[in-house]
């Protein structure tokens, strides 16, 4: 079974969060790229993000980025 924290809002609809561990990460930065933009990818590797599914993981991280994702690897913390 998924670690997972439960998230209740005040109409009482609860929705468990999945832990993610990003293990790879690519974005999508077109043209326009500074040096600096990929130093991203590296914060981000690692790290570990609650969730409640994987299309919600991908919308948590492009939000934090400002950068669409490419491609993704994760893995599920137990």
């Amino acid at each position: 079974m998924y670690q997972s924290n439960r998230l209740c809002y005040t109409n009482k609809k609860c929705i468990l969060q999945v832990k993610f561990q990003i293990t790879d990460i690519e974005f999508d930065y077109a043209d326009d790229v500074g040096e600096d933009d990929y130093y991203f990818r590296d914060d981000i590797v690692g790290q570990i993000w609650d969730a409640d599914d994987d299309n919600d993981l991908l919308k948590k991280i492009t939000s934090a980025s400002g950068w669409c994702v490419k491609k993704i690897n994760y893995n599920i913390v137990k």
